[in-house]
């Protein structure tokens, strides 16, 4: 999938139950969900998603049950709009990460992943690298319920907090 255009999933937009391995999504652009929009039960595996562009979510916006696996988002980012959110993610509904990278992205609130209220989400040995976020989390900001297991979360910048910008993480070893 690469260079399209929509209003919502520059890519690709999933409105059923899917799974989704081995591709890559680039350059596409949307408001809603640059590269992916999701609102579904929907399990992605060895996927790359870059250089997308929204307003909400650059790389991914989730409004279902998103499962990712071994994958990579990078470069994806939101437009300067204010409200924009969520670089790679945007997440209002369940999300679990596993073995992924998300690195490189940017967005005005939460460079990497943003976490609305009502949100659950997993992230377990993934890496949240290098994103920049120009207000609430550079890495993460989180409104949701958050569980960080032996993951990486590191060079991340913003102007408030680098890291993760949180109401109520739970965070394990």
């Amino acid at each position: 999938m690469v260079s399209n255009t929509a209003t919502m999933g520059g890519g690709i937009s999933m409105y059923g139950a899917a799974q989704i391995t081995g591709i890559t999504v680039v350059s596409n652009t949307a408001p809603y969900g640059g590269g992916i929009d999701i609102l579904a039960d929907v399990r992605m595996s060895g996927v790359t998603v870059i250089s997308n562009t929204a307003t909400y979510g650059g790389g991914i916006r989730n409004q279902g049950d998103l499962t990712i696996v071994s994958s990579t988002l990078m470069g994806n980012r939101t437009t300067s709009v204010v409200g924009s959110s969520g670089g790679a993610i945007r997440s209002d509904g369940n999300l679990t990460v596993t073995a992924s990278a998300i690195t490189d992205n940017w967005s005005l609130t939460g460079g990497g992943l943003r976490l609305v209220p009502g949100s659950n989400t997993r992230i377990s040995d993934s890496q949240i690298l290098r994103n920049i976020g120009s207000y609430g989390g550079g890495g993460i900001t989180n409104e949701g319920t958050l569980s960080l297991v032996s993951s990486l979360v590191q060079d991340n910048q913003e102007n408030f907090t680098g890291g993760v910008a949180s109401g109520t993480p739970v965070m394990e070893a």
